[in-house]
């Protein structure tokens, strides 16, 4: 016999503690994710509703709900320097393309007297 206490293996189906806690972690970070979505498109669509199609405010409900995606769902908050930066540089052009819209929307040149 040896003189080394015995391990206990666990069941097969049995998560160990620590796992489990991830897992844990992982779905309420995920049902938190899920519920922010939810509200922010019903918050979408009332805001187009209430406000006759504004472009505008509803896109920035809508890029407002890919940031809370990106950041939690995508574990975008956790990553490197560098995917930062190109994350960053990928708002600024989001951001870009609200602008062209908006002055789009705004120019009455093309619109019927």
């Amino acid at each position: 016999m040896s003189d080394s206490p015995a391990q206990t293996t666990p069941a097969p189906n049995e998560i160990p503690a620590a796992e489990a806690a991830k897992v844990a972690k992982y779905v309420r970070i995920s049902k938190t994710v899920a519920a922010i979505s939810f509200v922010l498109t019903v918050l979408t669509v009332a805001v187009a509703y209430m406000t006759k199609g504004n472009v505008l405010l509803s896109m920035l409900v809508v890029g407002l709900n890919i940031v809370a995606v990106a950041v939690y769902a995508m574990h975008l908050n956790a990553e490197q320097s560098h995917i930062r930066r190109a994350v960053f540089f990928s708002v600024l052009f989001l951001l870009d393309m609200f602008l062209v819209t908006l002055l789009a929307y705004s120019d009455r040149i093309h619109l019927p007297h």
